[in-house]
């Protein structure tokens, strides 16, 4: 499969390329700045800022677009633009290249912060700037899509709770640190339970 994924050189993407290129599939990698650990592994990605992204950094033939980039850096407004306005122009490049499969790797951080509730937060101004970050982009790709339907482009939305596994670059990422052995040790309130997955069985979902 004809795969091309945003977000390549951050811990998730940068597993998910790896992952996808062991079962053999063609990768094809967004980044903003040029990436040692991704030539590494063969790849040549597109060095661009995915705001001023377009269907012609997206290579022809692709038969699906996974997709992991979003704030990082900056103050709120630029988090939340960078995930707002690049998910939908994503979004709109696939549609140009006719691609027939995307696929959003948002957060189980969209949710309400009410135990029983699993709807979009009503209120993502009251959120940190990342869930803010993801609960806006994710109401823009629906609206977008209810607005626009495109009965030849599928789109998954997956939100995974707490990602963990090798290549972590620090303790706190992903609030939470992968040990010696298999063991793994989350950070926060013992109350405040959060779903754990490994980093490999995300990958092995999403490719299925």
């Amino acid at each position: 499969m004809r795969l091309f994924v945003t977000g390549a050189s951050g811990f998730l993407g940068r597993a998910f390329a790896e992952a996808a290129l062991v079962q053999g599939h063609d990768v094809h990698a967004l980044v903003r700045r040029p990436s040692a650990a991704l030539e590494h592994m063969g790849l040549q990605p597109v060095v661009r800022d995915i705001l001023e992204l377009t269907a012609e950094d997206l290579p022809g033939a692709l038969e699906a677009v996974v997709h992991f980039a979003t704030g990082v850096d900056g103050d709120e407004d630029h988090v939340v633009e960078v995930a707002v306005e690049g998910t939908l122009r994503l979004l709109e490049a696939a549609r140009a290249r006719d691609v027939a499969r995307l696929v959003h790797v948002s957060s189980m951080s969209v949710y309400s912060s009410r135990a029983a509730r699993r709807e979009l937060e009503p209120h993502p101004e009251a959120r940190g700037a990342y869930a803010r970050s993801k609960v806006l982009a994710e109401a823009a790709l629906l609206e977008r899509l209810r607005a626009e339907p495109d009965p030849g482009l599928e789109v998954t939305v997956i939100r995974p709770g707490l990602v963990f596994g090798p290549g972590m670059t620090s303790a706190l990422a992903g609030t939470a640190v992968e040990l010696p052995l298999g063991l793994s040790v989350g950070l926060g309130r013992r109350r405040q339970g959060v779903p754990f997955v490994t980093a490999a069985d995300l990958n092995a979902g999403i490719l299925s």
